[in-house]
């Protein structure tokens, strides 16, 4: 390839490819073909097709540094486009492959340079670093919402759960309070959960239980007074009554109170 240069004729970039033609069993040179390549056709058939997001681009240089293609016509073979005048160029050109970070008319950008085998050209590729990032970006915005919704949706569950267990507790302890001032009429829910249920269920059996047993007890404290204050006048039934109930007196036998 010969260098590139602006054509007298029409003044645009132009470079000459030469490719010798060989013949015989010693490949001697027998002919050369030549031709001249327009950089800007060649610019627009090659890198101006090539996008990163919306500023991303794809250049290429020869072995000089020289721009031979650029989306931007004008920056072929342009000083100011050399690879050695760019910002990212003179960190790229000896590492090719490599990644450079660089600011460009206020943004973040990151360049990128490969070489191009069987030849001392370089294709470089410099995009926006936000428009790189955004995908990652979005990925981990939405495994933020994500895990936050989970995470109300987990807090959500523990607090339901919580107000089951909770909301039936204190009804027990509310029906343990009043048993422990005397009221037995107290009917625990079976509700809360299998272990709750079961706890309720066995209080409610003892409540029963409480119930039928003072129930005959006071049963069987009437009987006595009866039988104690059996012909005795109003007052003395109701002193027979208080003996039975404070010291448990037996009823007496038949003419303890000189009845026949």
């Amino acid at each position: 390839m010969n260098g590139p240069a602006r054509s007298k004729r029409t003044g645009r970039a132009v470079c000459g490819l030469t490719q010798p033609v060989r013949a015989g069993k010693d490949g001697a040179v027998v002919a050369a073909l030549y031709a001249v390549v327009d950089l800007g056709a060649f610019a627009q058939r090659t890198v101006a097709t090539v996008r990163f997001g919306d500023n991303g681009r794809a250049e290429l240089f020869d072995g000089a540094g020289a721009c031979l293609a650029h989306p931007d016509e004008a920056r072929i073979l342009a000083p100011d486009a050399a690879l050695d005048r760019l910002a990212w160029g003179p960190a790229l050109r000896d590492g090719a492959g490599s990644l450079v970070r660089f600011d460009e008319a206020g943004t973040h950008r990151v360049a990128a340079v490969r070489a191009v085998p069987a030849s001392s050209w370089l294709v470089a590729s410099t995009a926006d670093l936000d428009e790189i990032a955004a995908p990652a970006a979005q990925v981990r915005d939405r495994i933020l919402a994500t895990s936050a919704a989970a995470l109300a949706a987990a807090l959500a569950v523990v607090w339901l759960v919580a107000a089951g267990i909770a909301r039936p507790l204190r009804r027990t302890a509310a029906i343990l309070e009043a048993v422990a001032r005397g009221d037995l009429a107290q009917q625990p829910r079976r509700e809360g959960g299998r272990e709750l249920e079961a706890m309720n269920g066995a209080l409610a059996c003892a409540l029963a239980g409480m119930r039928d047993a003072l129930g005959a007890e006071h049963v069987h404290v009437e009987h006595r007074a009866q039988v104690l204050g059996r012909g005795l006048g109003p007052e003395a039934q109701l002193a027979a009554v208080a003996r039975v109930v404070d010291h448990g007196v037996d009823a007496p036998e038949a003419g303890e109170h000189g009845l026949d």
